[in-house]
């Protein structure tokens, strides 16, 4: 059995310590505070939109969000009997998953479930009518296809329901297989094959 020498050990000893009185003072609310503020500013981009979608055997999940001003120009708390009138039709218009994605007749989808809302970061900015208020539009499908072989893309017409927007960023797992798009106005078809412009740690670029 071998031992370290008693200098070495102290040493060690020591410096395992350190870390440790560190932790003792280290304010872990106040990080995680400033952690969620960061995160929640970095994933709110006006012009930029997110969509995770997952395709699983014969069913596929999508989810969406769009900052609400590139949805209906605005992200308080619609006061004006048109801007209330203008969130209830675009939240009508996204809850109809034929508006947003056309399927391949012969995959045979059909949509099991749909929800669209206008989500505020917090309770507080959902009561307020100021500039400052951030959010978006989050909208859920659910999809059961019987032949989902016969299914290479999805064309979509989201741009149709988005205004000023860049891109939408898609984050794709594909029976296991992780892909990354991005969508333009000009190029707005999802492909869920892996013709990939370059892959990196195991995920896809197109």
């Amino acid at each position: 059995m071998k031992f370290f020498p008693l200098k070495l050990w102290m040493i060690l000893s020591i410096s395992m310590l350190v870390p440790l009185s560190l932790v003792v003072g280290y304010d872990h609310k106040k990080h995680d505070h400033e952690h969620h503020e960061h995160h929640e500013h970095d994933a709110h981009v006006h012009g930029i939109g997110k969509m995770n979608l997952i395709l699983e055997n014969q069913q596929i999940q999508i989810e969406m969000s769009f900052p609400s001003i590139n949805v209906v120009g605005f992200e308080h708390q619609p006061s004006t009997p048109e801007q209330k009138e203008l969130v209830k039709q675009s939240l009508s218009n996204f809850k109809n998953p034929a508006n947003v994605f056309v399927f391949p007749p012969e995959a045979q989808c059909e949509v099991s479930a749909a929800t669209a809302d206008m989500v505020f970061e917090n309770e507080e900015q959902q009561k307020q009518e100021t500039e400052e208020v951030h959010s978006e539009f989050v909208i859920q499908y659910s999809f059961q296809c019987q032949a989902v072989e016969n299914m290479h893309e999805i064309d979509s017409n989201i741009f149709q329901w988005i205004r000023d927007a860049e891109k939408i960023n898609i984050d794709l797992v594909v029976n296991g297989h992780q892909l990354s798009q991005t969508l333009t106005a000009d190029h707005a078809s999802i492909h869920l094959e892996e013709h990939c412009h370059f892959s990196l740690f195991g995920v896809c670029f197109f």
